[in-house]
């Protein structure tokens, strides 16, 4: 039985050592979902760390698709 089977985590960081920190929890059975989202700003960290096999351990990696605003 994981510890935390029955958590759900969304995870938006920013840096390395957050994404590293939401692998660990889904280590311990949360599920965790990366959310990106291409209207806002990219995170400050280098892009080679946003695909790092450590950063997204565990994790569902989910891009929201762009919508056109309506006036």
């Amino acid at each position: 039985m994981s510890a935390l089977k029955d958590l759900v985590i969304v995870e938006r960081a920013g840096r390395l050592a957050g994404a590293i920190g939401a692998s660990l929890l889904a280590e311990l059975g949360a599920t965790v979902l990366r959310v990106e989202d291409p209207r806002l700003p990219a995170p400050p960290e280098p892009e080679s760390w946003q695909n790092h096999p450590i950063a997204l351990a565990g994790k569902r990696r989910l891009r929201l698709s762009e919508v056109a605003d309506e006036a």
